[in-house]
């Protein structure tokens, strides 16, 4: 992974090789931060309120992305 990425490239990057077999498949918060080889204070610091933006759901107090990468992700409720 390429760290010199925004947070929001290097997200996605993290995704698509989780899904590069499978573009629907499931994958964590925690897949993501170990795919892109983010430390946990990094992911939580930056990467986890940009990632909340990023969803489709697009939760409260998330960081404004671009336009480009909103609703890029669909919260999946696993039972």
């Amino acid at each position: 992974m390429d760290h010199n990425l925004p947070i929001t490239q290097h997200i996605l990057e993290a995704v698509a090789t989780l899904t590069a077999n499978n573009p629907s498949a499931v994958f964590s918060r925690e897949q993501i931060r170990q795919q892109g080889g983010i430390s946990r204070a990094d992911w939580h610091a930056s990467y986890s309120p940009t990632f909340q933006c990023m969803r489709s759901d697009q939760p409260g107090g998330a960081p404004q992305v671009a336009e480009r990468y909103q609703n890029v992700f669909l919260l999946s409720q696993i039972s």
